[in-house]
């Protein structure tokens, strides 16, 4: 991979919250939907809930 093409690479972190696990379904379904509209979104080119844009 070229430098410029290394420097144009979005990246994308996430993290878990190990709270989550002992969370009831619905909380846990909760949470998965909205991690898949925060990528949906980050590849969109529109990221949603950023934290320190």
């Amino acid at each position: 991979m070229t430098q410029q093409a290394e420097a144009n690479k979005k990246k994308c972190y996430m993290s878990i919250d190990l709270k989550s696990f002992y969370a009831s379904t619905e909380c846990r379904e909760r949470i998965l939907t909205i991690t898949r509209e925060n990528i949906r979104a980050f590849l969109a080119g529109k990221p949603q809930n950023v934290v320190n844009p």
